[in-house]
């Protein structure tokens, strides 16, 4: 019984020892598919054929080195057709690809990005994907184009004078990765016949100098630290947060505060965002990677007053900290003003102010609180360069990751991509197999023109899944589609708002015009009407008149967008001074607004509110009944409004609603604003309280919201 006993331990001992085995084996192959460090040996080709084997092998030796070179810029794909990407809107849900500019025709990867809408909460509930090849997809996709390009060199080498070459089987294909180089050995019988000789050749291997396993661990190992830490949201916080404060030239501050009597400081939100993307497109190349060939430390320049924040800044929050060195391959990181980012700020629609408070505490004091949050999305290309690789030649290897921010932090996850070495699932969905519904015959028609559109990018969702159906060129699509209930077709074009369908597709055939609204330009103007100071309190004048020569007003329209409606503000800025650049029209489509109007004097001549002395009966202690003066300035010295502190002389807002008949008919808007009249006070006759007097001004215009609306022409 115990011999027994001691059998069957032996018995399962050895079989999980083989079992073990196995696994590692199973492992190690499925890891890395195809990796050789040793390449195959080849018969040694008789000498009267060799000139023939030498010219195919080197014209599969070129095709391959071509395949690589365009796998290299596709970041490591050679077929983008099925990707997804948005021109308009690079970084929004479903775009797993980008266009390098909007005139080409190359398609690059995100290796990492942000799969859910820009719109997704502060709190980092957000969802990322990868869009990256393994081994196996670049394996299959270089054996793909080989077999394509097989035929050019059968013809070029039947084509050689005084020999005869004949193919006897298909080819068979095996791509092999070694340390140094990556190889193609194919197994293709041609029999080749010179006068009376008669040989066969049965394999022919074409090796390329590259070692494109070392370059995509670098990317993947970038890709795994971006997706980890998010150092591009980092990065980019980083150098807006460089270039918060309250001069002239620097963007709104995460926490300042300021104690005067002014506005205090403003920015539009579209001009903050057009400086981001200055500030990106000038120090994303300055983003480098630790023990790669580039790397260089950099040294403040001298005279520079603060030398070591610059050295901090431009060396360890611009250093991707990575564990493994490179010494081979060099990186760079670019960001160009083309790839449009999605852009937050925490305003009052496009207008960035302050919070502002006026109080008493023996004295008046006024305080303004800056805190503003910032929410961007990006995309950043990376180039990895091996400058020795082809002969010399040098390789290049190109995609791009999705940089994130929301709420001054950067976006990151605790689920890493899998490695490239790893196998990563297709997306089934949009796979051309799914294709399968009846036709389905989409027409894009100008609302105003009743016109097709021409050049129409085209996408259907179907819960998480969005295909790109591509671009209809005389604004009709005609195709299957791949089958959902409760589908989304979205329209993109350049001057349209996007337009946004509830489609189901069934087993039914679908005809169907979608109609899109095109932006109209209108002319803008902006008409004064006078708030004048009387012992009855602010007064409007009934006339109309052009504004102030100092003032400057702003103007923000923000389109009250319904579900599935992308959001829409524009903004005019007006002067009185016709010598100041101006922003003078504005595009917009029918739909109800919210309209915000700010008025406020920037004099070039200081205006002054005076100190003004004021005096109060204080009752004695001991004596009641007897008062005592007691005299105060209030304010404690003079208030000076300049072009730089300005005075706000209007700020209310409303809601309007504009139908498509009344766009249509109109070229001209002019906006009504009533307006503190502080000119035509004299300076004695200014107090502190005419300051807080544009707070009666939003009640004017809701008492008489006809007067005040805008008039079109």
């Amino acid at each position: 019984m115990n011999s027994k006993k001691g059998q069957l331990t032996l018995f399962i001992i050895l079989g999980l020892i083989l079992l073990i085995l196995a696994g590692v084996l199973i492992y190690w192959y499925t890891l890395e598919p195809a990796i050789t460090e040793k390449l195959p040996a080849i018969a040694v080709v008789p000498e009267e054929i060799k000139e023939v084997s030498d010219v195919f092998s080197s014209c599969l030796k070129e095709n391959l080195e071509q395949a690589l070179i365009q796998l290299g810029m596709h970041g490591g794909f050679l077929e983008t057709k099925t990707f997804l990407h948005n021109s308009l809107s690079p970084t929004e849900a479903g775009a797993n690809s980008i266009k390098l500019t909007r005139e080409s025709s190359l398609i690059l990867p995100y290796w990492w990005y942000l799969s859910n809408s820009n719109q997704c909460d502060r709190t980092g509930n957000c969802e990322f994907k990868q869009n990256k090849p393994s081994f196996t997809s670049i394996q299959q996709d270089l054996t793909k184009k080989l077999k394509e390009q097989i035929p050019i060199c059968i013809a070029l080498v039947q084509t050689m004078p005084g020999y005869e070459v004949k193919a006897k089987e298909q080819p068979f294909f095996d791509i092999l990765f070694q340390k140094e180089s990556i190889s193609a050995l194919v197994k293709y019988p041609l029999e080749i016949k010179k006068g009376e000789v008669v040989k066969t050749i049965d394999q022919f291997l074409a090796v390329v100098d590259l070692n494109l396993r070392e370059i995509l661990d670098l990317a993947d190992t970038v890709t795994q630290y971006e997706a980890v830490s998010g150092f591009l949201g980092t990065f980019s916080y980083n150098i807006i947060n460089y270039y918060m404060g309250l001069d002239e030239n620097e963007i709104p501050p995460s926490n300042a505060y300021t104690f005067d009597f002014s506005a205090g400081k403003y920015w539009t939100k579209s001009k903050v965002k057009e400086t981001v993307k200055t500030l990106l497109t000038s120090f994303t190349p300055f983003l480098k990677a630790g023990g790669t060939q580039n790397y260089q430390y950099i040294f403040a320049p001298k005279g520079l007053a603060d030398p070591e924040r610059f050295e901090l800044l431009y060396n360890r929050e611009f250093t991707l900290p990575l564990e493994k060195t490179f010494p081979s391959l060099k990186i760079r990181f670019v960001y160009l003003p083309d790839w449009e980012p999605y852009f937050d700020l925490d305003c009052n629609g496009e207008l960035c102010l302050p919070e502002s408070f006026l109080g008493k505490f023996n004295f008046v004091f006024g305080l303004q609180k800056y805190h503003f949050v910032y929410d961007l999305s990006f995309p950043v290309l990376v180039e990895i360069t091996n400058p020795t690789a082809l002969d010399g030649k040098g390789y290049s290897f190109r995609f791009f990751l999705e940089g994130n921010l929301r709420a001054n932090k950067p976006l990151k996850t605790d689920t890493p991509p899998t490695s490239t070495f790893e196998e990563t699932s297709n997306m089934m969905y949009c796979s051309p197999e799914q294709f399968t519904s009846p036709p389905v015959e989409l027409s894009f028609i100008d609302r105003k023109t009743k016109q097709n559109i021409q050049n129409i990018t085209v996408l259907y969702t179907c819960g998480t899944d969005t295909c790109n159906l591509g671009v209809a060129r005389q604004g009709i699509l005609n195709q299957p589609l791949p089958r959902c209930i409760g589908g989304l077709l979205t329209a993109l074009k350049d001057n349209y708002a996007t337009s946004y369908t509830l489609l189901d597709v069934e087993d039914e055939a679908v005809k169907e015009a979608v109609i899109l609204e095109p932006y109209v330009k209108f002319n803008v103007k902006a008409e004064r009407i006078s708030l004048r100071k009387t012992p009855q309190g602010w007064i409007a004048d009934e006339q109309g008149v052009v504004p102030l020569r100092d003032e400057h007003i702003l103007i923000i329209m923000t389109r009250q967008s319904k579900e599935n409606e992308d959001k829409y503000s524009a903004l005019v800025e007006l002067y009185g001074n016709p010598t100041r650049e101006q922003k003078k029209t504005i595009e917009i489509i029918p739909g109800k607004y919210n309209i915000q109007v700010v008025s406020m004097l920037e004099p070039e001549k200081s205006l002054i509110i005076p100190k003004d002395e004021r005096c109060w009966n204080i009752p004695k202690k001991k004596f009641p009944l007897k008062k005592e003066k007691e005299c105060f300035y209030i304010p404690e010295k003079d208030i000076e409004f300049t072009k730089e502190q300005p005075f706000i002389t209007s700020q209310f807002s409303y809601e309007w609603s504009i139908t498509p008949q009344v766009l249509d008919a109109g070229r001209e808007i002019i906006f009504p604003y009533p307006s503190i009249d502080i000119v035509s006070l004299s300076q004695e006759n200014r107090k502190i309280e005419d300051i807080s007097a544009v707070n009666i001004v939003q009640k004017i215009v809701e008492e008489k919201k006809t007067f005040y609306g805008p008039k079109i022409t």
